[in-house]
């Protein structure tokens, strides 16, 4: 994206007020991203995306309730043409090869120079894909772990069931992930009993027990 474009609309999502107010600033200052709404968690992304025509989501990894990766997926299947880019603290590999299955467009640690975020913001919304040059050699010499039986089992459901399961697992209400996927609640009842259904599970509070067991699966 050349300079002289508009500044593209930008959610900015932290759970610390004060890094929030020292990120908009460097990100304003670089011309490239105008930062119309902000959320001190995941829960509210979705809606202040679509409410404020949001172009792009810098996202922390680490906020309550529901976190970055977490809200990835989320935000991938509702908003197909919306850039996502991670900002955190949390520099392990591992964290970035998940954010980027995920759907993050980005991956930059809040340790990176001033200089870095630019050049970050400027392949991201211009369309590319941006991860930090002290963080390449060690992805790509990352292997993938060795995939247990109940990880295979859970990468054959639809996904959307996954979707519903990994939000069952963090303990959301099924009005909560009606309004996180912008889905009605009877939808949600619908793909949790079908859920159930691939799952041979039978009552809710199998399902809820089974979603908190395999949540780092998901």
């Amino acid at each position: 994206m050349p300079d002289n474009q508009r500044p593209v609309r930008t959610l900015l999502a932290d759970d610390h007020a004060m890094v929030r107010a020292g990120l908009r600033q460097l990100l304003e200052q670089t011309g490239l991203v105008k930062i119309v709404a902000e959320a001190d968690d995941g829960t509210p992304v979705p809606d202040l995306i679509a409410s404020e025509n949001v172009g792009l989501a810098i996202l922390d990894i680490s906020m309550p309730r529901l976190g970055g990766l977490d809200l990835l997926p989320i935000l991938r299947n509702r908003f197909p043409l919306l850039r996502t880019m991670v900002l955190s603290m949390h520099a392990n590999v591992e964290y970035v090869r998940e954010a980027l299955q995920r759907g993050a467009n980005g991956f930059l640690p809040k340790d990176a120079p001033p200089e870095e975020l630019r050049t970050a913001l400027r392949q991201v919304t211009r369309g590319e894909c941006y991860v930090a040059p002290s963080l390449v050699p060690a992805l790509a010499g990352l292997r993938s772990p060795a995939r247990d039986p109940e990880q295979q089992r859970l990468e054959t459901l639809p996904p959307r069931q996954r979707q519903l399961l990994g939000l069952v697992g963090q303990g959301h209400s099924t009005r909560e992930i009606a309004v996180l996927l912008g889905i009605s609640v009877k939808t949600v009842e619908t793909h949790r009993a079908r859920l159930m259904r691939s799952l041979s599970l039978r009552h809710n509070n199998d399902l809820i027990r089974y979603a908190a067991q395999q949540r780092s699966l998901l």
